[in-house]
């Protein structure tokens, strides 16, 4: 299968590298890439990839790592060369859910490498630089404020480096993929503890306890304002961006009565914007704090609103993929939340009928047959509502798809339903929202009637089979 993002760079076994500006052999079967977006890409489009090509992964990691040996860091947003668009060392991500993933055919030993490189040594003139988008003459921005202030009390300064809000959640993060990667490798316990300290640290150190949101702090400690440091996004949207520790932020938020309660202030209040991918696995909180039968509204009139079948069919950029891998998955009825953690939180299936041919990654051997993943979903386009689920007839009972019961192909099968069900839902949820949830019946003229979203030919998302 061939994908359009990241891009071949090499002809007749060669390519040019623009980090040491010289042309290089590759390996026989050898691949190199370009066109690497990966602070939009590593929250859904590798996982996309990698469930879906999963044989083109190894050289596209491969192509990583020598762009890691050729300029001396792993790629942040490449287009032949570094641009330093973006922040965070999301390659380490993408790195760490391959392993997780079982994917060979890399050099794991020189990955890991890379990776620990990005979690401790920090750019040139790190106390210096203010690394702005797109700052021109300057080194390789990697973990901007590494030394700065992180790498001592978790947050990046925001009277230091640009956009620090959204470089120390980030950052956090990241830490959190170098730990997972780590623990995957079997490197030494002091290793793996002090990786994930730090990113269960740094996710909080902006948490304004007065405010409820997360907000930039300056060296000293001092807030910065709360619209201060972000990155395509604002506190809104940051403050729910703590995907590898969500319970402690639902914690954080007052329990799940209250964090239930803030998603719906974000959504009512219009604070979310799908076109930037901050937002993308918002939605998809209300499921893991015990209120599916949110998810199961807000993803369907979140794909309404931002996707269509026309030539102006997407709300913002493609970026590389990562606005189509939202509405690949969401229409599947799943998406990855946290990429590095090997699940997809349930949604809900758009289609009543989906059946894919998964290829078979390269690195285990001869070609075989393709494996078969079918998702059934009777009735969903007027049903949005899960009443219950099984993965090869097995009853899956919480919203949570692990990667390993869906790669390798299997029958998916969802019972639909028009009203909001108990499955998913935890029962102080559903009792603190009863009067809600009452209400929650499909209106049947907005999805069947003639020119609505459920008529097959007129654009609609919701056919019968896809």
């Amino acid at each position: 299968m061939r994908v359009q993002y990241p891009s071949e760079q090499h002809e007749q076994g060669r390519y040019y590298s623009g980090y040491d500006n010289t042309v290089h052999e590759l390996p026989a079967g050898g691949e190199s890439y370009t066109g690497y977006s990966i602070w939009d890409t590593y929250r859904a489009q590798w996982a996309w990839q990698i469930l879906f090509v999963p044989d083109r992964i190894p050289g596209m990691v491969q192509s990583m790592l020598a762009d890691y040996k050729e300029g001396g860091w792993l790629p942040m947003w490449k287009n032949v060369v570094e641009t330093n668009i973006m922040v965070g060392t999301h390659a380490d991500s993408l790195i760490a859910e391959a392993v997780l993933k079982n994917i060979t055919g890399f050099d794991r030993e020189l990955a890991w490498e890379a990776v620990w490189k990005d979690a401790t040594v920090p750019p040139e003139k790190d106390w210096e630089v203010l690394y702005a988008d797109r700052e021109e003459h300057v080194d390789y921005e990697v973990r901007a404020g590494l030394s700065s202030v992180y790498s001592t009390k978790g947050w990046v300064a925001d009277d230091v480096h640009s956009e620090s809000a959204s470089r120390t959640l980030d950052y956090a993060y990241d830490d959190y993929a170098a730990y997972v990667l780590a623990r995957e490798l079997g490197r030494p316990e002091t290793v793996t503890r002090f990786l994930l300290e730090r990113a269960l640290r740094a996710a909080f150190a902006l948490f304004n306890d007065a405010t409820g949101f997360m907000e930039a702090r300056n060296a000293d400690g001092s807030w910065a304002g709360e619209g201060s440091g972000w990155t395509e996004g604002d506190k809104w949207a940051y403050s729910f961006d703590v995907v590898h520790d969500v319970p402690t932020l639902i914690k954080r938020r007052g329990g799940p009565i209250k964090f239930v309660q803030s998603l719906d202030d974000h959504f009512d209040g219009g604070h979310n914007d799908h076109s930037n991918e901050p937002s993308h696995h918002i939605p998809y909180l209300y499921a893991l704090a015990g209120a599916a039968f949110k998810t199961q509204e807000k993803v369907r009139e979140i794909a309404l609103a931002n996707y269509d079948n026309t030539p102006t069919g997407l709300s913002g950029n493609e970026d590389c993929g990562q606005m189509s891998a939202w509405y690949i998955f969401s229409a599947m009825g799943f998406y990855p939340v946290n990429p590095v953690s090997g699940e997809y939180v349930v949604g809900s299936p758009f289609f009543e009928k989906i059946t894919i041919d998964l290829d078979s990654p390269s690195s285990q051997g001869a070609p075989s047959p393709p494996r078969k993943l079918s998702i059934t979903a009777i009735g969903a386009r007027t049903k949005p509502y899960v009443k219950s689920l099984t993965i090869d007839g097995v009853p899956v009972n919480e919203p949570i798809i692990k990667h390993s019961q869906i790669a390798d192909g299997a029958e998916v099968i969802f019972e639909m339903s028009e009203m909001a069900e108990v499955w998913g839902n935890d029962e102080e949820i559903l009792i603190a929202f009863a009067a809600e949830r009452s209400r929650r019946k499909v209106s049947r003229k907005s999805t069947s009637e003639p020119g609505g979203p459920g008529e097959a030919d007129d654009g609609s998302l919701y056919h019968d089979e896809l």
